[in-house]
């Protein structure tokens, strides 16, 4: 059996690092990594986490069609379409993790899918 642990509280003083904005109960966000599977503090608004889920994808799409520099191309289908959400500076994967697995949202009390929407809005 696999127990779920998540922060009793929002620590204090955590900061969006997209909107800059106070984090608290409302916005807080938390996100699970592979494969040891444990919960780590987002260090951006729930709000912020979930465009980036939503936007990443079309980004990518956008900087293919877009690039004109043969080296970025290269750089970018080596990389490969992004398939969860990532950010290596409000999202850290700590050392040996591969990726984002899920997201926690305490407003809503639920767990939602890290994969990126394929087609835009």
């Amino acid at each position: 059996m696999v127990v779920v642990v998540h922060a009793e509280t929002v620590p204090e003083g955590l900061e969006c690092l997209i909107t800059l904005e106070d984090i608290s109960e409302s916005n807080y966000c938390e996100y699970q990594t592979a494969p040891s599977m444990r919960w780590h503090a987002a260090l951006a608004s729930s709000a912020a986490i979930e465009h980036l889920r939503i936007t990443q994808y079309k980004q990518f799409l956008d900087r293919i069609q877009g690039t004109d520099c043969a080296a970025e191309m290269k750089r970018l289908l080596a990389q490969g379409p992004p398939v969860y959400v990532s950010d290596r500076n409000v999202l850290p994967l700590p050392e040996g993790e591969t990726h984002v697995c899920q997201l926690w949202r305490r407003a809503r009390g639920s767990v939602g899918p890290p994969q990126k929407r394929c087609h835009p809005q």
